[in-house]
Formats: C-alpha cells, structure tokens, sequence
C-alpha cells in the first residue's frame, strides 16, 4: 500500500482506480493536504481474524508507540510477510492519518476486507 502512497502525488484524477493482483485501491484526493485510500481484498476467515486483532491494537496506541513497535518488529525479523497484514498493518498505520476498516461476509470461509486510510501527503 505505501507503493500506492509514493505515486499519488503523480496522480492529477480527484478519483484513480488501481487493480492491483487479488486487491483494488480506490484513491481520493480529499484535499491539497490528504488523500483517502480505500483498499478491497478477499481474506479468508483466519486472516480476518488475525487482521481483526491487529487492527484493533493497533487502534488502541498512539503514533508514537505504533512507530516503536513497527522499529520492534522489522528489527525481530519477525511477521514481515505474514499473511493476516504482519509489518504492513503498522507500516500503513505509521503513514496514517486514521484507518478504518470492516469485514463483509463473502461466503462461509472468506471475507471482502475493507480499510480505510487518510495519507497526509
């Protein structure tokens, strides 16, 4: 996702759609100052849940210690490529202005994850 946040400042469109390979990102210039990022991907039921528990974390720290534990984990090596969002979720958070996100039903093992992210370009 902050591959998609490098080039938003080339991108003159109020509205870009990009598919990118089993996502779509929506971008919306919201502002001179703020761009909205809505991303849509397809998860199954474990990855929401372990998505699930690392937003909601992630939600409940300020900058500050989203920025410590990001240095913490891209240190440890560990949950770099995770599925279930790993060092990603807190890259995105670290970049965010606010995150929101939902899960909508899909069948009975997969979801469609739906996040939300103001950038501050």
């Amino acid at each position: 996702m902050l591959t998609i946040v490098k080039i938003l400042c080339s991108i003159t469109l109020p509205t870009a759609f990009l598919p990118i390979t089993g996502c779509i990102y929506e971008i919306k210039c919201v502002n001179d100052l703020y761009y909205k990022i809505i991303s849509k991907n397809v998860v199954f039921i474990n990855d929401k849940i372990k998505i699930d528990q690392k937003l909601k974390k992630i939600q409940t720290l300020d900058r500050k210690e989203i920025r410590k534990k990001y240095r913490e984990l891209r240190r440890s090596g560990k949950h770099t490529h995770d599925k279930g969002g790993g060092i990603g979720m807190y890259e995105i958070a670290k970049a965010s202005h606010s995150i929101k996100y939902n899960f909508e039903k899909a069948n009975e093992d997969k979801y469609h994850f739906i996040m939300e992210s103001i950038i501050e370009i």
